[in-house]
């Protein structure tokens, strides 16, 4: 089989060309565009190509499918990609790694989702960066009222229109103030970033939304726990990570995924279960363990797996919330798998 790997870089990547385990690989260089990589695969009429994950590799796959040839896409995450021992890493010796594992089927590899569900992932990222942008221009403007002792008389704890207009009264064009009063210029323009933020978030959202309306998978993920829980945001980012459900076979294969399960670490008759591996998506994760804690508050199976797993200590309290975070994301797994919505033990399935 002619395997055609590339090790993609922003400007300038790297490839090889290789039909068996143990041939001397044909190197090249190409510059990282559509038509280079476009050119190279016509001419070079490989059975599949391998390329790592990364930023390119998105249009990189959409590309080889366009053209009809299969592409692999490599986890480097994988401890088969660990460089730690290696005196020398270059372009050539990571192609030489893909081509190795490709010929010999051991390649590690990474579920690439069809183009819109990228995109979706991209817009749902995008929208929590945003959030991330608004908390630190807050953060900022209580930094410059503390360092100059200034109370507004508006309480500051949800930010309303009032609050936000009691501090514009503190507030001047950065140009008209002077050595004195350079806070109040800074604190002008923290308020234009904030009201930039928020509008564009806004937007994000309500593209989200309108989204949401169209994928029934998360209608449903938002009726586990039938109550506090998994809202909008966490059951998009569930359907958008998880993408296809039957590409795992067991709900222990979901927690991995998620980062959930404990590590192990076992040599001869030693066995110690470490701290939870926080593999795979952090913002999933963290959304999850949200949702755990709202679920947890209410009355319900969450809440008596929530206490069955601190056994009245509190010292286990986030070891428990995490085992509740984990349970739900085996919970979305099964209604996307078998396409039916959640319910209370003793009740019968919503279909």
């Amino acid at each position: 089989m002619k395997i055609l790997a590339i090790d993609l870089a922003a400007r300038k990547s790297v490839h090889g060309l290789s039909s068996a385990l143990g041939d001397k690989p044909t190197y090249g260089s190409l510059a990282t565009t559509p038509q280079a990589f476009h050119d190279l695969i016509v001419q070079a009429q490989p059975d599949r190509v391998v390329i790592e994950i990364g930023a390119p590799a998105g249009w990189v796959y959409d590309l080889c499918l366009a053209l009809d040839v299969p592409c692999d896409v490599a986890n480097t995450a994988d401890e088969r990609w660990r460089w730690n021992r290696t005196r020398a890493k270059t372009d050539k010796k990571d192609v030489d790694r893909m081509l190795f594992l490709a010929h010999s089927k051991t390649l590690p590899l990474v579920h690439m989702p069809p183009r819109e569900v990228r995109q979706w992932r991209q817009l749902i990222r995008y929208r929590h960066e945003l959030v991330q942008d608004r908390t630190q221009v807050k953060n900022r403007i209580k930094a410059v009222l503390k360092r100059e002792g200034v109370t507004p008389d508006v309480s500051a704890t949800s930010w309303t229109a009032k609050f936000i207009a009691a501090l514009t009264t503190h507030a001047r064009p950065l140009a008209s103030c002077d050595a004195d009063t350079f806070w109040r210029g800074q604190l002008h323009v923290e308020l234009a970033r904030l009201a930039q933020v928020t509008t564009h978030l806004k937007t994000v959202t309500d593209r989200l939304n309108a989204y949401a309306k169209r994928a029934d998978q998360v209608a449903r993920l938002k009726t586990i726990t039938g109550g506090p829980g998994v809202g909008p945001r966490t059951a998009e980012k569930l359907v958008a990570t998880l993408d296809d459900p039957t590409r795992f076979a067991t709900s222990k294969q979901v927690g991995c995924y998620l980062g959930l399960t404990q590590r192990i670490y076992q040599s001869g008759q030693m066995l110690r279960e470490g701290k939870i591996s926080k593999m795979g998506d952090t913002h999933l994760r963290s959304l999850l363990i949200e949702a755990a804690w709202s679920a947890v508050r209410k009355e319900g199976p969450m809440k008596d797996l929530f206490e069955r797993v601190c056994r009245g200590m509190k010292s286990r309290r986030k070891v428990a919330v995490v085992a509740v975070a984990r349970h739900l994301g085996c919970i979305a797994w099964a209604l996307l798998r078998d396409g039916t919505s959640w319910h209370p033990r003793g009740r019968t399935p919503a279909t």
